[in-house]
């Protein structure tokens, strides 16, 4: 009797197990102790697909003429000096910096081109000489951007930015140094010079030089004002002008190496007189041949120009780029004692004839 209540329980479970196996197989698998709640979310996406566009032959539209940029020397890796606004900038630009656009503009229906600029090349040979009645080649505006740096290590501390503008034979120079980044946090310190004056088939001929700088202790500032029929010079500040003897070819700080650029002087010992706005006096310069440098540009042909040490006295080295005209491409200043006190060097170089 056990045994046929045990061969009954066997063939009881035996249907069961079968009438389970049949039900996952017609509607599949499931978690019977899985709740509505416990499912997740169904996650749906549409995604719209584009519809094949057809080209059809056909004749291809003009394209409109593109005024081209002006070109440009930038150290790699530079974020351009003035990116193009979204929207159009109510903003004019400031009388020494040049209007350039960073990117080619579509010139408007009907109106002609711009003439283009000139592009960055080699400086022509100096038209320099007494009898020569026509203005040196030069380019009517320009900029050039130099990074300031200190010591052996050549922190960057700074940056300068010198520019000037032609206007038929009156030009304008200015250069604006500046602290940056934590130089400027620990001892803000700023340099300003200007220069104005005639273009002439001698070169540049300053009639007032300024100059503004604050090296933490305070402003100062000095003033230089050429009388060239009277063969004098007014300097200092307001309350202490005097009047000194105007040498002949005389320059200020900024135009002194601008004239290197116009008329670049051959090797050997030379001599400039030149105003810091406080006194007047003469440099003894020495040419050297031209060499190379490593600079952010690349390599660029030089032309080095140094000041003799003079005791007491702040001096200055200068490189001119063979390749660019002969414009400054890096400044090295020394102090009192002789000592480097810093250095420029050149980042970027613009330059136009509009």
């Amino acid at each position: 009797m056990t045994e046929n209540r045990t061969r009954r329980r066997i063939l009881y479970a035996a249907a069961i197990s079968g009438v389970v196996h049949a039900t996952v197989i017609a509607v599949g698998d499931a978690d019977v102790g899985q709740t509505a709640e416990d499912l997740p979310p169904l996650a749906v996406r549409i995604v719209e697909i584009a519809p094949a566009v057809t080209t059809r032959p056909g004749p291809v539209p003009p394209q409109p003429r593109v005024a081209k940029s002006v070109n440009v020397a930038r150290a790699p890796g530079m974020m351009p000096a003035r990116p193009l606004p979204t929207q159009p900038s109510q903003t004019e630009p400031e009388p020494e910096e040049l209007a350039v656009a960073d990117e080619p503009a579509t010139a408007e229906p009907g109106v002609a081109p711009r003439p283009e600029p000139v592009v960055v090349a080699t400086a022509p040979s100096s038209t320099l000489a007494t009898d020569a009645p026509a203005l040196p080649a030069f380019p009517k505006s320009g900029r050039i951007t130099y990074s300031l740096v200190y010591g052996r290590d050549r922190f960057p501390v700074g940056r300068t930015i010198q520019s000037w503008k032609i206007e038929g034979t009156r030009y304008q120079l200015a250069s604006r140094s500046e602290t940056t980044g934590v130089a400027d946090l620990i001892r803000s310190q700023h340099r300003t010079y200007l220069s104005r004056g005639e273009l002439t088939s001698e070169g540049l001929r300053p009639e007032t030089f300024l100059m503004s700088r604050n090296r933490g202790r305070g402003a100062e500032e000095a003033r230089a004002t050429f009388r060239w029929a009277e063969g004098t010079v007014t300097l200092g500040g307001a309350a202490n002008q005097h009047d000194e003897p105007l040498p002949r070819g005389s320059q200020d700080l900024v135009s002194f190496m601008y004239q290197l650029a116009i008329d670049p002087p051959g090797p050997g010992p030379k001599q400039a007189t030149v105003t810091n706005g406080s006194r007047i006096e003469t440099y003894a310069l020495q040419v050297f041949p031209e060499e190379k440098i490593e600079t952010p540009l690349g390599v660029l042909r030089v032309l080095p120009i140094s000041q003799g040490r003079t005791p007491g006295r702040e001096t200055v080295d200068v490189w001119l780029a063979v390749e660019y005209r002969y414009l400054p491409v890096r400044i090295r200043f020394f102090g009192r004692d002789g000592e480097p006190t810093g250095e420029q060097i050149v980042t970027e170089i613009r330059l136009s004839d509009d």
